[in-house]
Order: C-alpha cells, then structure tokens, then sequence
C-alpha cells in the first residue's frame, strides 16, 4: 500500500468515527465552561442544549473543553477538504504519467 493510500485510509477511519458520534455542533458551556454540551431538542430548554461530556468541577479544564467542541465541529470538514486535495493531486500524477510527463 503506498503511503498516500495508508494516509487514506487512515483519514477515512477518522471521518467514519466522526460520523458515528453525537452530532454537532458542539460547544463548551458558557457558565459551565468546563462541559461540553450538544443541542439537544426534547430538552426543558433546547437552546441551552444537554451536557455530553462533564470535566472535573474540581479540575476544571476549561482549555480541553473549548479544545474538544472546536475539534469536534471544525477537524473533520478540513480533514474531508485534505482528503479531496490529495485525491485530485493523485489523479494529476497519474494523468501526467500517463502522457508520460511525470515519473
């Protein structure tokens, strides 16, 4: 396997496991800084949302909270856009290969 088709493949587990989690968007909480939470319609107040993940109110890790909403939301539309890119730079190469321009 070359190591773009590694690279992927490698790429394509993460975006499968991306799709498998709660949808987004998430956010880290505004009062709760340390949570993170989803929107969440059935809730007595949807626009708050409902708490997925509770940091350590002991140890609030304010950074890792901000940290996981901003890759959650942002990570996998630039990894799809990564992915894209070598794909068409692959197909470039080997169109170029072809008319024998490129080794």
């Amino acid at each position: 396997m070359t190591a773009s088709r590694d690279l992927a493949a490698r790429v394509e587990a993460l975006l499968d496991a991306e799709a498998s989690m709660t949808p987004g968007p998430w956010r880290a909480g505004s009062f709760e800084t340390f949570n993170i939470f989803v929107p969440c319609d059935d809730a007595l107040a949807p626009e708050l949302g409902r708490v997925l993940l509770r940091m350590n109110v002991h140890f609030p890790f304010v950074d890792d909270a901000a940290g996981i909403a901003t890759l959650r939301n942002d990570a996998a539309p630039l990894v799809r856009d990564l992915l894209a890119a070598l794909r068409e730079a692959e197909a470039k190469i080997a169109r170029l290969r072809e008319k024998g321009g490129a080794p």
